[in-house]
C-alpha cells in the first residue's frame, strides 16, 4: 500500500491501517510554550508547596530553576511538599496551621502570612490556633489542598492529594 506524505504530518502504516501523525508548526510548539509559562512556577516545576532547592534527596527531585525543586510528577511534588509539612510537625512541634505556615510561608519571605492563615484555616474548616489532628486524613487533605491553592491561585484536584496521603502514608 502506498502511503501519502502530508505536509506537515507523518503517515505510518500499523496493522494495515494508516494513522496520520500529526507534528506540531512552530506556532502550535511556541503556543504550547506559552500555556506552559502561564502555569504557576510551582505547578510549572511539579512543586505545589513552592519547596526551595535543597540538598535534600527527594523522591522524584529533578533538579531545581535556580530558586525552587522540580520533581519529576506532580504526584511527587505533593508527596514531597506533604513529607515536609509533616516533618514541621514532628520535628518542630508545629501542630496548628498558624504554626505550620510561619515556618512554610514566612513573613520574612515577603508572604502575607496573617491572610495565607486565614485562607487556609477557613478552607479547611479549623481555627489557626487549632491543633492539627495528623489522623485525621480528611482534614490533613484540605490543610495542604488550600496551601497549594495559595502557593499557585488554582487549585489542585483533591482527589490527588488524597491519593497522595494515602499511597505514600503521609
Amino acid at each position: 500500500m502506498r502511503l501519502p506524505k502530508l505536509s506537515g504530518t507523518t503517515v505510518c502504516l500499523i496493522s494495515g491501517a494508516a494513522i496520520i501523525i500529526a507534528s506540531m508548526t512552530d506556532t502550535a510548539k511556541n503556543a504550547a510554550a506559552r500555556i506552559g509559562a502561564a502555569l504557576p512556577r510551582g505547578l510549572r516545576n511539579n512543586n505545589p508547596f513552592n519547596i526551595r532547592k535543597s540538598a535534600i534527596a527527594w523522591i522524584g527531585k529533578s533538579g531545581n530553576d535556580g530558586a525552587f525543586e522540580k520533581f519529576s510528577s506532580l504526584e511527587l511534588g505533593l508527596r514531597a511538599g506533604m513529607t515536609n509539612m509533616r516533618t514541621h510537625f514532628r520535628k518542630y512541634g508545629l501542630d496548628t496551621v498558624a504554626k505550620l505556615i510561619s515556618r512554610h510561608a514566612p513573613s520574612a519571605d515577603g508572604n502575607d502570612e496573617s491572610a495565607f492563615v486565614r485562607t487556609v484555616s477557613k478552607a479547611a474548616g479549623i481555627g489557626a490556633h487549632e491543633t492539627i489532628d495528623w489522623q485525621n486524613k480528611a482534614l490533613l487533605a484540605r490543610i495542604f489542598a488550600a496551601v497549594v491553592r495559595v502557593e499557585n491561585g488554582r487549585a489542585v484536584e483533591l482527589a490527588l492529594i488524597e491519593k497522595v496521603i494515602t499511597d505514600y502514608k503521609i
